[in-house]
């Protein structure tokens, strides 16, 4: 199970990654009504995937039976193996799918919630205990952003739970960049106010813990895919747009940059310049690679 590396700063309960959040008594967040509300409708929002999901991976387990049923066939006809020993393997073969179709509710269920722990629990942990300014609404829009980004319609769940000033706050980071680029959203993100930064922050290290999750199940696999330099540059460049906001979410944001760029082999990392600012250096020279941005941010910048 993923720790994160800077977790005893979360407080002495531990990391509610390691946790199953059923219901929100287990998730070790604070007995506080926004909060809670918030995770109610996230998680709730969470779980209208479970039947797809299930219904996904059985499709999955059967494509899978499938061709191993079509090797046993080809191993047969040519020889590789005798009649007993095919018939054995295909007795095998159905126990073991049939074990994995009775698992495959429980290892949904907890794909689900690690991921609801990774992209909307730790978040609004990350805020509570460890932001200057940890107003628990902040907080709750950082369990809700999610579904205020996928649908603009969502917006009036955020009213509903942190109420309008709130919601103005969430509106910032929605409309930054709005029906333009990449390079205009980092802009955007720079003029944010404090609250809508400290919310993006908490926001992005979940998304990354998830994502290092992700590429760590995927190298069990086999080699990860290519992920294209320019992501990696807009990370770093969104990241140094909201840099001095909140200190404290600075160490954990750069702590979890540099084990992404660790598990997806980039070779690069996000170190401190002299002036005590971000800068993105070569993991091993700690030099900056060519063709990336200098040290020096500006708001501006392409």
């Amino acid at each position: 199970m993923l720790v994160f590396s800077h977790i005893e700063k979360l407080g002495s309960r531990g990391s509610v990654i390691e946790k199953t959040p059923h219901g929100y008594r287990t998730s070790d967040l604070p007995g506080i009504s926004v909060v809670q509300e918030a995770f109610d409708i996230a998680y709730t929002n969470q779980m209208v995937n479970f039947s797809g999901l299930c219904d996904r991976h059985l499709r999955f387990l059967g494509k899978e039976k499938e061709k191993y049923e079509k090797e046993l066939g080809r191993q047969l006809r040519e020889g590789e193996i005798r009649l007993l020993s095919h018939e054995k393997e295909l007795r095998n073969l159905d126990a073991r799918f049939d074990a994995e179709v009775k698992a495959t509710p429980a290892s949904v269920q907890k794909a689900i919630d690690d991921e609801f722990s990774r992209t909307h629990i730790l978040p609004a942990q990350i805020i509570l205990q460890n932001a200057k300014n940890n107003d628990p609404k902040l907080a709750a829009a950082s369990m809700i952003f999610g579904m205020a980004y996928d649908d603009l319609r969502n917006v009036d769940l955020v009213t509903h739970v942190a109420g309008a000033e709130t919601t103005a706050i969430v509106c910032e980071l929605l409309y930054a960049g709005s029906g333009q680029n990449v390079d205009a959203y980092t802009e955007d993100l720079s003029y944010c106010s404090p609250s809508a930064k400290t919310i993006y922050l908490a926001v992005s290290i979940g998304i990354l813990e998830n994502h290092i999750a992700e590429a760590q199940a995927v190298r069990k696999k086999g080699a990860l895919p290519p992920i294209a330099p320019s992501i990696i540059q807009v990370l770093f460049d969104r990241f140094r747009a909201t840099e001095g906001n909140e200190p404290a979410l600075d160490v954990f944001y750069i702590d979890t940059f540099n084990r992404f760029c660790a598990v997806t082999e980039q070779g690069l990392k996000i170190d401190k310049s002299a002036e005590g600012k971000a800068c993105l250096v070569s993991a091993k020279q700690g030099k900056l690679p060519p063709g990336l941005i200098p040290p020096a941010f500006s708001a501006g910048m392409n």
